[in-house]
């Protein structure tokens, strides 16, 4: 190798070397500011402290409970409260403060002596213990109990299909298969059991696997049912009325053949003032004016053709 080209690879040398110095400098400030963004974030985006979560719970405009003897009112308010947590998720003590909040009236005299039991019974206070608590207290298993009997009875009666759907429905969340029945076929049955006679001997060939289709169905048929009832009823007072017409025309078609028939509208006979009857002719009393064979001159007793008809018929 030349002294020249000895000269430039150490010219390229020391311009190279600088160079990824410079590079790796780069290359750790990059890493710096990448590591300092994402703490930044962390910070920012973190678990939000207990005050901003009971903000966002409140937000949601949860409704209160001041206690009640309907047990189904209970179990609804709290079937309510853990949509809300579903929406502001936030740790099981935290459930417990948020909750106690809504507690109001007698509910809350309640919990504060409840809560004060547990607590000298050494129990942590979470949200399982608190659900446990607040069951038994509004929602005892006698009247769970008395609800699974109800549903498993229910029948629709005299209740259009969209009431029945109503309770059947409002009672179904009590029914253990509820919780546990991977599948609908127990509401279907359930629902079609008690249904009417009329109604679900239209739909039980169908063979139905659909809740929401079996609901669809029985609407159908109930509003067929009701369509056919109407008209029979629009056949029967139609007959009704036909027949009232044909009695008037038997009426004035006696009328018309001579025979008297009386009416609200015909005029009555004027009573006689010297013997009191209805006679509508000259009055005959105190004349000598026979009235069984309408002759002048005698009475009735003396009556000569009514004394020969009595001797020609003695009996």
């Amino acid at each position: 190798m030349t002294e020249g080209s000895r000269r430039n690879l150490v010219q390229e040398d020391y311009i190279a070397e600088p160079w990824e110095k410079v590079m790796e400098a780069i290359q750790k400030h990059a890493t710096a500011t990448h590591n300092m963004v994402q703490q930044m974030a962390m910070q920012r985006d973190g678990p939000p402290n207990a005050n901003r979560v009971f903000y966002d719970f409140l937000k949601l405009q949860p409704p209160t409970f001041q206690g009640s003897h309907n047990p189904s009112e209970a179990q609804a308010w709290m079937d309510e409260i853990k949509k809300e947590f579903e929406v502001v998720p936030c740790i099981e003590e935290q459930k417990v403060a948020f909750v106690a909040h809504l507690l109001k009236s007698r509910a809350e005299y309640w919990w504060r002596s409840a809560n004060t039991y547990l607590q000298t019974q050494g129990t942590h206070m979470n949200w399982e213990h608190f659900e446990v608590s607040f069951l038994d207290k509004y929602y005892p298993k006698s009247a769970k109990r008395q609800n699974e009997l109800e549903f498993v009875h229910l029948q629709q009666g005299d209740m259009s299909v969209v009431e029945y759907v109503v309770k059947f429905e409002e009672l179904a969340r009590f029914s253990p298969h509820a919780q546990y029945a991977p599948i609908e076929e127990w509401k279907i049955n359930q629902f079609e059991w008690g249904l009417r006679p009329e109604i679900r001997g239209n739909i039980g060939h169908m063979e139905l696997t659909n809740y929401s289709t079996l609901v669809h169905k029985s609407y159908i048929v109930e509003d067929n049912l009701k369509k056919v009832q109407e008209e029979r009823h629009a056949k029967w007072q139609q007959k009704k009325e036909f027949g009232k017409f044909g009695q008037q025309l038997k009426v004035k078609t006696l009328q018309g053949k001579g025979k008297q028939v009386h009416t609200s509208s015909s005029p009555r006979a004027r009573k006689c003032l010297k013997c009191g009857r209805d006679h509508g002719r000259e009055c005959l009393v105190g004349k000598q004016f026979c009235y069984y064979c309408k002759q002048p001159g005698h009475m009735a007793p003396f009556c000569p053709i009514r004394q020969k008809q009595a001797e020609c018929n003695p009996n």
